[in-house]
């Protein structure tokens, strides 16, 4: 009959075992090279980020030569015809 000793000596082996194969495990899944999906996705997400960056470089550019200016809203206009606004649904087919 096995000491208690013995037994957990044994139980130490077997941790000590599982150990080094996780590890082992993890370490050849960290050195895998990156599949194409996942570097596609990673290109994609780079352009989309760089595409984002320009629009707000423009957007910011666009607002300060907006508010340097002394551009104003446009008018709207009533009807394309120019008549009142009560008859431009009748004009477009509206309710």
């Amino acid at each position: 009959m096995p000491t208690h000793e013995h037994q957990e000596g044994i139980k130490e082996n077997a941790l000590e075992s599982l150990k080094e194969e996780i590890i082992s495990s993890l370490d050849s899944r960290r050195r895998a090279p990156l599949s194409w999906g996942s570097l596609t996705v990673s290109v994609t997400l780079g352009v989309l980020a760089l595409i984002s960056i320009v629009q707000v470089v423009q957007s910011a550019s666009l607002y300060g030569k907006l508010k340097s200016s002394d551009l104003k809203p446009a008018a709207v206009s009533a009807s394309p015809a120019g008549g009142p606004a009560s008859s431009l649904p009748t004009q477009v087919g509206g309710c």
